[in-house]
């Protein structure tokens, strides 16, 4: 029997975005090293927490027991989170109206400092992507991770196409729920 934190107690991760590598070292190899071999490996209790973590955001609708270690990455650096965030809630107005810095100041608070914070990224398979739907144009799925603490935040957004059926969808559910607020 393994002892915890021993070699078979850790799986191997889908290594962090290519744009990334692209942005923080002149070759491969000078990324590829000792040091940053905590990007690539993850404890299997780490695992099985991210995926009990999706099970129970997404229930009854999916269920993630299937998901393998190289549908998860961790994130180089909160700057490049950060960055990566932005990209994409950054199209809206509102995003740069309070919203970013309220937002980070939440998961902050609740994860016990961002600093202290491991951060994986899911990327599943189009198969188990509950943001797979047609009308997609883009989500993300980001887990800050206090082992410490023992406390994850998900945080997960998609953006829809205006023209697809779930867009309208979403907005049929949102009047639904300001009607019931009105009653």
């Amino acid at each position: 029997m393994a002892r915890e934190g021993g070699a078979s107690d850790i799986v191997a991760l889908s290594p962090p975005t290519d744009d990334f590598l692209s942005r923080s070292a002149d070759s491969e190899a000078d990324f590829f090293t000792a040091e940053n071999l905590e990007l690539f490996v993850i404890s299997r209790k780490t695992l099985f927490n991210l995926i009990t973590t999706l099970n129970v955001s997404f229930q009854p609708d999916y269920d993630f027991s299937d998901a393998k270690s190289h549908e998860f990455s961790r994130a180089p650096s909160l700057s490049h989170v950060w960055a990566e965030i932005d990209s994409r809630l950054g199209q809206s107005p509102s995003y740069y109206k309070g919203l970013r810095q309220r937002m980070w100041e939440e998961i902050d608070a609740e994860i016990g400092g961002l600093k202290n914070a491991e951060i994986y990224l899911y990327k599943p398979d189009l198969t188990s992507d509950p943001f797979s739907e047609a009308g997609c144009i883009w989500s993300f799925n980001f887990f800050f991770n206090n082992p410490k603490l023992k406390r994850i935040v998900f945080l997960t957004c998609r953006a829809l196409s205006p023209n697809s059926s779930a867009s309208e969808e979403s907005e049929l559910s949102m009047e639904d729920e300001y009607d019931d607020d009105d009653e």
